[in-house]
């Protein structure tokens, strides 16, 4: 992981729209933020918000090979989401975003791991202190692409377990 904070801060009355999500991206992919596109921008608000931009990430994802496994948690105590998290991947401990509603009142993402915040791209570390405006907590794990959709992948796989 790479600790950082994120280029702009979130200010829509000016025209400006944080990068919170994509330096949570990047800090889990140990890249700088600057080198995951910024698809939270103004441009995807006028095009279909949060979820426009979250289907262009998913794409600059999949891209990579990389695809988004997001869970909604019910606006229930944050220590219980980060717990439960933990308990079930006790081993493998995988570092997640985790998306609420921060002291500034926004959503907003953070980089979470092993039952506690380990990084809030936020420039005043605003933390997350409830469920997101829809009233959830949201999980983001990583995971590979599904390499049985191609179908040349698939047959190696079958050769490999026969």
């Amino acid at each position: 992981m790479k600790p950082q904070k994120q280029l702009f801060r979130h200010k829509p009355e000016d025209g400006v729209y944080g990068d919170c999500h994509r330096t949570a991206i990047a800090i889990i992919l140990d890249l700088d933020a600057a080198d995951v596109p910024h698809f939270m921008d103004k441009g995807a608000y006028e095009k279909g918000g949060g979820p426009k931009a979250n289907e262009l990430f998913e794409m600059w994802l999949n891209e990579r090979g990389i695809v988004t496994i997001s869970l909604p948690f019910p606006g229930e105590n944050l220590g219980r989401v980060l717990d439960t998290i933990q308990s079930c991947n006790p081993l493998s401990k995988p570092a997640f975003i985790l998306g609420g509603t921060s002291r500034t009142g926004c959503n907003h993402s953070v980089v979470a791991c092993d039952g506690e915040i380990v990084c809030d791209p936020s420039l005043d570390d605003s933390g997350i202190i409830g469920p997101c405006d829809d009233g959830h907590y949201w999980v983001t794990f990583f995971g590979l692409l599904d390499a049985t959709k191609d179908p040349a992948r698939r047959a190696a796989r079958v050769l490999e377990s026969a």
